[in-house]
Order: structure tokens, then sequence, then C-alpha cells
């Protein structure tokens, strides 16, 4: 895939980004009007293109009939074979994925699992209407799309349909403990890292300044609103997780405050279902310190290898 970086004022010269799904990814100047081109940048990652997992984009017609877009990468080998899964929910949930390398999809490939990709309704990149279509659905339809995605998968026999997890961070954490409550006969585990549990408490945070919030989550200020936000949140519906979770939250993050995974992670204590828990000194909302990713990383394939029978690192 090539996309333009930065061009000059007659847009003559123009930088180029050139990126693939295995990890190739080379930066070029290139002159348009004589076709000269010079390599600025080259990632070495693209050396070793044979490690890498291809990435396919897929869609399907979510239960309402809504066209949804998403991508699946199949471990290298595992073609033709129904697969161990993970549903890896991206963040936002204002954002979308893109197709090309995702460090997490291939870290989960390189494990054995087959990674299904979604951009449920509510992903930016497809238009006003799509966007539109989340409003109100946090825990309902957006949740929905992520299991006609792997009934998609399912269906065309990629997936083992008894050896699913659900999983992402920020908001995709949020989906993976709603994917537990709300449709535990189809994961067998879920990974939350840094995502919220309580939807009114959240709102109430971030909705000072962020009013698309309320408008697609619900407003915490409005009568009866919060026994509906609460109906929706994981953490008053914890009773009905059974499956092992492993919630995964930075000390430092400022948008999803900890206490989101704490009350999560004490009210399954109490409740005596299966949860592990793994506080990240010093990370936000996002884990950038390369030793502590890679310790979330140790984490996730040892819990994702006992309850899917993937592989990690030293097998």
């Amino acid at each position: 895939m090539a996309s333009i970086e930065d061009l000059d004022a007659l847009a003559r010269r123009v930088v180029v980004n050139v990126t693939s799904d295995e990890g190739r990814r080379e930066t070029w100047l290139v002159d348009r009007q004589s076709g000269d081109r010079r390599l600025l940048y080259r990632d070495e990652r693209g050396r070793h293109a044979e490690n890498f997992a291809k990435t396919e984009p897929f869609d399907f017609r979510a239960r309402d009939g809504l066209v949804v877009h998403g991508y699946v990468t199949v471990p290298r080998g595992g073609e033709g074979r129904r697969l161990p899964a993970v549903v890896w929910v991206h963040g936002g949930p204002f954002a979308r994925s893109y197709w090309g390398y995702d460090p997490m999809v291939q870290f989960l490939a390189n494990r054995g699992y087959v990674v299904i990709d979604v951009n449920y309704r509510g992903s930016t990149g497809y238009g006003k209407k799509f966007m539109a279509a989340a409003r109100g659905e946090f825990s309902r339809k957006m949740n929905t799309d992520l299991i006609d995605a792997l009934d998609w998968a399912i269906a065309r026999g990629i997936v083992d349909k008894d050896h699913v997890a659900i999983g992402g961070a920020s908001y995709g954490g949020w989906a993976a403990l709603v994917g537990l409550a709300e449709a535990p006969d189809r994961f067998v585990a879920g990974i939350s890292m840094n995502g919220p549990s309580d939807l009114a408490s959240l709102v109430a945070w971030l909705s000072p300044t962020v009013s698309i919030w309320t408008d697609f989550a619900g407003n915490p200020d409005k009568p009866g609103a919060v026994a509906d936000m609460n109906s929706r949140s994981p953490l008053q519906n914890a009773e009905k997780i059974v499956d092992p979770v492993l919630i995964v939250h930075g000390t430092e993050d400022d948008r999803v405050p900890i206490n989101h995974g704490e009350r999560m992670a004490q009210r399954l204590h109490a409740l005596g279902r299966p949860v592990e828990t793994m506080w990240v000194p010093g990370e936000g909302h996002g884990m950038i310190t390369p030793e502590r990713v890679l310790d979330v990383a140790d984490r996730m394939e040892h819990f994702l290898a006992q309850h899917l029978g993937g592989r990690v690192a030293s097998q």
C-alpha cells in the first residue's frame, strides 16, 4: 500500500510511504517530472517477511443488514485448518484498524491464533451513516458486530469455534469484558488492557471535554440514564462472566483510570470467578516502555496458551 506523506508547493517532489502486512515499510522521494526516485528509509523488518502472516480484508452483513468490514490474519502454515482464534478489538471506539503491519496482530498470529480484527459500527473511515449506527449501541450492536464477524470466520472453516478468546485495549478492553458477559458461550477467555468497566463513571470523567461520549454512550446527568448505562456495563454485570479474564492496566492511565480495572477485578474475585491482574507501573493509557511491553506480551502469551493451546516463545 502506498500513501503520500508530504510534497512540495508545486507537487513536483513527493514523499511516498510504501507498506505491507509483512513488515515492509519504505519511504521514497519521488520526482514526478523526471521519474527519479531516492530511497530515504527502509524498515529492516521487511527483510523477515517470511516470518509474518498474511492479513486479508473481509466484509459481512451484520444481523441487522449493515455491511461491516474487517481483517483476518491466519498463521503461516495454518491455511485450510480450523485454528484457535482471538477476536482482537481496536480501541477508540471512534478510530479504525487498517490493512498493513500490526505488531499485536503478528504477535498473536505467530503464537498460532487466527486474528479477527473488526471495524465494527462506529469505526471511522466508512462515512457518517456508519458511525451514527453506533449511537446508543455500546454493549449492543457494537458487540454483536464482533460476534457476527466471528460467525463469518467459523462458517468459512477458519476458526475452531470452541477455542476463541476476545481481547483488546481501551475500548477494546471494554468490548472484551462485554463479550465475556453477554456471549459467554462464544469465548473461553478474555483480555482487557486499560479497558473501562463502568460506563457511567467513564462518561462522567470524559464528558466535560469529549461530548461525543454522551452522544453515543449516554449522558449520566439525564434522568434514568445511569440505570441504562449500568445495564450495559461489565462491572454491574460481572456475575454473567464465567470464563477466565486477564486484566492489564497502567498505573498512570489518565484516560481510563485504573480503578476501572481494580473494581472489575475485585468484583470478579468476590464472585469467585477466574481473574488475573497485571498492574503495570509507570505506564499510561498505552504501553510504551519496551521492557514493560515485553512483560505484558509474556503474560498474554502464557494466558492464551493456557486457555487456547497456542505456543509461547520458549516453545
